[in-house]
């Protein structure tokens, strides 16, 4: 038998049906983490430049002053993650229900939680839920970052202590940067209870001029991911003023995990292999804080 008597699994439709097995598996992480290409293996540096120094005042013919700026910056650098399966000659001919055509869209959803496993579980829940270790040898979640909300109910009152984290983060160097909350992230166990939270402002909004305060709660983006701790909550800020995680992809690999497959010539047996390159980091940590919840 030829390539023409595998239509489904070695045809042109391998490639649209691997990008979309891909793009449809959920993904929580994409809604708030940067995407970025990489171009090769080698160490990636992502340097923030602190905020310009605090104008003085100068007095008529007065000189000016040299002021500073701080920098820092966080390294990472992708994996190469994979996996391969061999099925046999004779089980592709008993294939009467064509289920063996949705390998490549199966190995595209097991990409896609890949991604989710290193954002989630190597990254955002590393030492015992205190983060990974950021530049300054101090985890993710601290006292010393200011990001960090102590156990307490999750309600409105807890939110917005997080919400004061976020507005009163510095910059590099100093200067307030003032962050808006864009994103919430919940487990599965606090998924009604925010969205109860959410929904109930949204039409207090609607409905009570006195409401308007609570503005805030209402246009929040529930993200609910079932590796996040049932005992926290998350509140990241709007991606477009601040950059918080990123995930890395190797750009040779356009952006999606590649598929290729072999016969082999002895056992007849069709070989097939997947290969996923990226990686992740959590770049600032002033983007986001970790509510504790009971």
């Amino acid at each position: 038998m030829s390539t023409s008597d595998f239509p489904l699994l070695l045809g042109d439709s391998i490639g649209k049906i691997l990008r979309n097995g891909y793009e449809s598996e959920p993904a929580s992480h994409r809604a708030w983490v940067r995407v970025s290409d990489v171009p090769d293996f080698k160490v990636q540096s992502r340097v923030g430049l602190g905020s310009a120094p605090d104008l003085t005042a100068i007095p008529e013919l007065g000189e000016y002053t040299f002021g500073s700026l701080s920098e820092e910056r966080e390294t990472f650098f992708v994996t190469k993650y994979g996996k391969a399966l061999a099925l046999s000659w004779e089980a592709l001919v008993n294939d009467d229900l064509q289920v063996f055509g949705q390998v490549p869209r199966m190995f595209a959803q097991a990409a896609r939680r890949k991604e989710a496993d290193v954002i989630y579980t190597d990254l955002l829940a590393a030492n015992a839920g205190a983060g990974q270790t950021m530049f300054d040898s101090v985890a993710l979640f601290h006292a010393d970052h200011g990001n960090l909300v102590g156990s307490a109910a999750f309600d409105a009152t807890q939110l917005s202590l997080g919400r004061v984290k976020l507005r009163r983060q510095t910059a590099i160097g100093g200067g307030l940067l003032n962050l808006e909350p864009r994103y919430l992230i919940v487990p599965p166990e606090k998924e009604t209870a925010a969205e109860a939270l959410i929904s109930s402002m949204s039409r207090l909004v609607a409905t009570t001029a006195e409401a308007a305060p609570a503005q805030w709660l209402s246009s929040l983006q529930l993200v609910v991911e079932p590796r996040v701790a049932t005992t926290a909550v998350y509140l990241v800020a709007n991606t477009a003023q601040i950059d918080c995680a990123e995930l890395g992809i190797l750009a040779d690999q356009g952006g999606a995990p590649f598929v290729e497959n072999e016969s082999d010539f002895n056992t007849d047996a069709l070989f097939w292999k997947v290969r996923h390159v990226f990686g992740g980091r959590f770049i600032d940590y002033r983007g986001i804080v970790k509510l504790v919840v009971t």
